[in-house]
């Protein structure tokens, strides 16, 4: 016994239109959310870093940006020595604490991310 079945999707131009534009929604979207992830992580790192003079902590951190990418680093010569430690002292790693302390938080702005980017396409 055969049987025909006929399906008719409709709007399939605005799925097309959807689908051709969704490439630059999404770095547009992820890039907002990288940067904004990028400032937190930032933050946390800041409360975390070891303090001194304050130049670990205030002016030795940078951040760049570029599409789809956000980094964090600390220029000052001994940032490594102070986060790895050394023969002479124990390493306090306060990117990784930073990172940890942010992890729930990017969770969630990348969760935020990809409904604006649903929604968007």
């Amino acid at each position: 016994m055969d049987r025909a079945i006929n399906v008719t999707i409709t709007g399939m131009e605005e799925i097309e239109k959807a689908f051709k534009r969704s490439p630059q929604v999404f770095v547009r979207v992820f890039d907002r959310v990288i940067k904004q992830a990028t400032l937190l992580v930032l933050g946390r790192v800041k409360e975390r870093t070891p303090i001194d003079k304050g130049f670990l902590r205030g002016p030795g951190m940078e951040t760049t940006f570029e599409t789809l990418i956000g980094r964090i680093d600390n220029v000052a010569p001994y940032a490594k020595y102070v986060h790895e430690g050394t023969i002479h002292m124990t390493g306090r790693p306060f990117f990784q604490w930073g990172l940890e302390a942010g992890q729930a938080d990017v969770n969630a702005l990348f969760e935020q991310g990809l409904n604006d980017f649903y929604n968007e396409i």
